[in-house]
């Protein structure tokens, strides 16, 4: 290939990337709110497309429906109204799943769902503040479970499904023959966690 043809190979490429640029910056100032970015050691707030994050109940929810709709009908209300603050949003939480190439809500499901409604008729909610969670898929899950984030709180029936999983395991652990005290610190762990409603979780249970 002759020094002629590089060049104007190179000038072709540098031109593609400069309208690629130019591109990408008209659809950013196209927006008229902007969530900032906010970053520490511990986590990392960015916007992520909603078209690329996905659920799965089975996994990563103790609830018995997908989402909240009072919550999900809240959000859209104070978009609505005007009253939305995006500094007060609380980011949903997420992890990649690296199996199936896919970021996965661990927390969130309501507003997620708010968004994709909201998603249909205002460009601002294409994208969601997400704060992305760095472990395995068991502890993805714990996290998911236990998360204290969700915008509703979970019924005494929802949470004793939780503690009867957990207590499961221990019974697998203890059929395994494994000398610990998981039943005893999983009672602890529940009184601590249930606070006064305990007792009655224990009931349920």
């Amino acid at each position: 290939m002759s020094e002629d043809v590089k060049l104007r190979l190179l000038k072709a490429e540098a031109k593609a990337e400069v309208k690629l640029l130019r591109l990408k910056l008209n659809k950013t100032n196209k927006k008229t709110k902007q969530v900032k970015r906010q970053s520490s050691k511990k986590a990392i707030i960015s916007d992520m497309d909603i078209k690329n994050i996905f659920t799965d109940e089975k996994r990563f929810q103790n609830r018995k429906n997908a989402f909240s709709e009072d919550s999900v009908n809240r959000i859209i209300k104070a978009v609505e109204t005007g009253t939305f603050d995006w500094t007060k949003f609380d980011p949903i939480t997420v992890w990649r799943d690296s199996k199936k190439q896919r970021f996965y809500v661990l927390s969130g499901h309501s507003r997620l769902a708010a968004f994709k409604k909201l998603s249909k008729q205002h460009s601002d909610f294409y994208e969601i503040p997400v704060k992305i969670f760095k472990g395995t898929e068991g502890q993805a899950i714990e996290l998911a479970r236990t998360s204290n984030t969700l915008a509703t709180k979970e019924t005494d029936v929802e949470r004793s499904f939780y503690w009867q999983n957990r207590r499961k395991r221990c019974d697998v652990l203890k059929g395994l023959g494994a000398t610990n005290n998981c039943h005893k610190n999983l009672e602890i762990e529940l009184k601590e966690a249930e606070g006064k409603n305990a007792n009655y979780i224990i009931f349920l249970i």
